[in-house]
């Protein structure tokens, strides 16, 4: 583990300063394809040349290197009576509520730290993450970078996953989104680390301005639409070359399916980003 975890990703010029809360607009509604712009933007820089022109890209993105103010929020005083969870059925959304067992020791059911925690000096991990307006991890990527296959690998971790969170004084497993709104990056990090023994090397989180003119300026990128994500966009399916507009609007989808298909389509335009950026640098 490391002692330090104020780490951060920085595209070698001076990060621009935060703007105020007021003003910033909401990463649920808004951000998430500008938050995979920036990552991937983030993550090409010594990928290739096309990492020299998404480099470019980052000064029109507010890049931010500290966190949403989610360190003046306490725990609860008192644990949760209840927890309620959406799940999807044949007729639609349906709100669960469940009641957390007292008597269940989770740390010791769930204790990992017997396994040591797996790092590699040819791979970079990298956590990509995007935060709603309650301060809450809304998006939630781990990117590791294979320097010897240059390659690049995302698995996404669901903001509903339960987890236990290092400092947490309840008996329940919490959601690991609530990790990011109580201690911010570094103690996100550290419940990563702490339940899937992974080493992170760095983070990045992402304020943003500028989304259309972003995506429009890389001449947009091309999308395979499924029949339903079409039928709620209002577009043809298939392969269809979508401008910013449509590209935020398809990332955006939440009603149609569940959070893995929506975790999947994020995964899926920061692959389409990066392969447009590849091929600019060719």
């Amino acid at each position: 583990m490391k002692s330090n975890h104020q780490r951060q990703v920085s595209n070698g010029k001076a990060a621009a300063p935060r703007r105020d809360s007021r003003s910033r607009r909401s990463v649920r509604h808004r951000g998430l394809i500008v938050f995979a712009i920036a990552a991937v933007a983030t993550l090409t820089i010594g990928l290739g040349a096309a990492g020299l022109y998404y480099n470019h890209l980052l000064n029109k993105i507010h890049y931010v290197t500290s966190d949403p103010d989610p360190t003046t929020q306490t725990w609860p005083s008192t644990a949760p009576s209840t927890r309620r969870t959406t799940r999807k059925t044949s007729e639609g959304e349906t709100t669960v509520e469940t009641t957390p067992d007292p008597t269940i020791d989770w740390a010791a059911r769930y204790d990992v730290s017997d396994i040591p925690l797996r790092s590699d000096p040819d791979i970079q991990n990298i956590l990509l993450i995007g935060w709603d307006d309650f301060g809450n991890a809304d998006t939630i990527i781990l990117s590791s970078i294979d320097k010897k296959s240059d390659t690049l690998r995302m698995v996404s971790i669901l903001r509903d996953t339960g987890v236990l969170i290092p400092g947490y004084p309840y008996s329940d497993l919490p959601k690991i989104n609530a990790a990011y709104a109580y201690g911010g990056a570094p103690l996100l990090i550290e419940t990563i680390e702490k339940n899937f023994r992974v080493d992170i090397d760095n983070y990045v989180s992402v304020d943003f301005e500028g989304f259309d003119s972003i995506v429009d300026s890389i001449g947009g990128i091309d999308i395979e639409l499924t029949a339903e994500e079409a039928a709620h966009l209002g577009l043809g399916s298939g392969m269809q070359h979508l401008n910013g507009h449509w590209v935020e609007e398809y990332v955006r989808i939440r009603k149609i399916d569940s959070d893995y298909q929506r975790t999947s389509r994020q995964r899926y335009v920061l692959e389409r980003m990066l392969a447009k950026a590849r091929g600019m640098g060719a």
